[in-house]
């Protein structure tokens, strides 16, 4: 049998304690390929070539920024922020 009154579906986006959680606690810092290449002592036109191997990098509108977070914790550790895979196609 179909009941009266049902209850209303809810998702997790559309009530305020719903919204909160789909917040990100800390938003990402992101840095042009000039800053880059300021702060690792390349040419920003070696970060434009290598933007593809670059830990971090992403595509926003129609340009190219970097995660300072993600760099910065690969610098500390030690590790090279260029991949060894080539550009893919």
């Amino acid at each position: 049998m179909r009941k009266k009154n049902p209850k209303p579906i809810t998702t997790q986006g559309t009530s305020e304690e719903g919204k909160k959680n789909l917040k990100p606690e800390i938003e990402a810092v992101l840095i042009n390929s000039k800053e880059l290449a300021k702060m690792i002592g390349k040419s920003p036109s070696w970060v434009i070539q290598n933007r593809y191997r670059i830990v971090g990098a992403q595509r926003v509108g129609g340009g190219w920024r970097f995660n300072l977070d993600i760099i910065s914790r690969v610098i500390a550790s030690g590790k090279n922020i260029v991949l060894n895979n080539k550009k893919i196609s």
